[in-house]
């Protein structure tokens, strides 16, 4: 939630209409500051801790 609300906020995603969680890019939810916590490395750093 919080990843695309940030979309919204910095105007990534579009303020009017609805937004259907298909229409949003992967690459660019994951290029997200809260969307990187779901990349792959980030995943693994966390886990090697």
């Amino acid at each position: 939630i919080c990843a695309v609300l940030d979309m919204l906020a910095d105007g990534t995603l579009p303020a009017k209409g609805f937004v259907k969680q298909e229409d949003i890019a992967l690459d660019a939810f994951l290029a997200n500051r809260f969307g990187r916590a779901y990349t792959q490395h980030e995943m693994v750093s966390r886990l090697a801790g």
